[in-house]
């Protein structure tokens, strides 16, 4: 579920058909990823499964397998909602 919601992610934000992604493409000479679309790339990661990238781990993330690794080791899906939200505890309240 972790790598199909990746490939997801980066068809999407890079605008490549999802059947055709193999883990060996490089995501800025296959991919054709810009600095930007890199950056997109990483933050909607970082919001869909749930971690925060350290300063130094997008220089090393260069392939499609590499964002694998990088859910498979450190992502959440889908993230656990918090059950008792602001405006719930406002209703429970009342």
């Amino acid at each position: 579920m972790l790598i199909r919601k990746s490939n997801e992610i980066i068809a999407e934000i890079l605008d490549y058909p999802i059947k055709d992604l193999h883990p060996e493409q490089h995501l800025c000479y296959d991919l054709l990823a810009d600095s930007l679309a890199l950056m997109d790339l990483l933050i909607g990661l970082e919001e869909t499964f749930g971690f925060k990238l350290e300063q130094e781990q997008p220089e090393n993330i260069n392939y499609v397998k590499d964002i694998h690794q990088l859910v498979t080791q450190y992502g959440r899906y889908p993230l656990p909602t918090e059950t008792n939200s602001p405006t719930e505890k406002i209703a429970n309240k009342n």
